[in-house]
């Protein structure tokens, strides 16, 4: 999946299900998006939230970004 794919499915999950619920109850906080299944993972650390989805099974294309932030997201 290219990157700019990537970004666009992230974010769109991101808005769709997930912006609504996070922004107030986890500003400053990691999520990470698994893009296949659009499951959320939400940690203070952003490797640890990252191991943590592998550890429960999700393989990725991620998208990763930083609650209230727009300048902290990428892909994995």
């Amino acid at each position: 999946m290219e990157p700019e794919a990537v970004a666009q499915k992230g974010e769109e999950i991101y808005e769709r299900q997930y912006r609504a619920k996070y922004e107030g109850k986890y500003h400053g906080k990691c999520v990470l998006i698994d893009l296949q299944t659009e499951r959320a993972f939400v940690g203070e650390d952003c490797v640890e939230t990252h191991s943590e989805a592998v550890e429960q099974g999700c393989e990725g294309p991620f998208w990763l970004l930083r609650v209230g932030h727009r300048a902290a997201y990428g892909i994995l």
